[in-house]
C-alpha cells in the first residue's frame, strides 16, 4: 500500500516533482503545503488521523509503524 506524503511547494525540482505526482493522484490539497508553518498542520494533522485514513494497525503488519 502506498502513502502519501505531505510536501511543500517550493522554488526547487524536488518540491515540484512532489506536488505534481500529488495533484496527479488528486491529493494536491490535501498534501500540498504552501509555506512552512502550513507544511507542519498538514503532516500533524495526517499523522493523528492514521486509523481513519489507512485503517487499523492489521494493515500495517508489513512495517514498523506502530499508530
Amino acid at each position: 500500500m502506498g502513502v502519501p506524503c505531505v510536501t511543500l511547494a517550493g522554488g526547487c525540482h524536488a518540491h515540484n516533482v512532489g506536488v505534481s505526482l500529488l495533484k496527479t493522484v488528486g491529493l494536491g490539497s490535501e498534501w500540498i503545503a504552501n509555506s512552512q508553518d502550513e507544511y507542519v498542520d498538514l503532516a500533524v494533522r495526517a499523522a493523528s488521523d492514521l486509523p481513519v485514513r489507512f485503517g487499523d494497525e492489521s494493515h500495517w503488519h508489513w512495517c514498523d509503524v506502530h499508530i
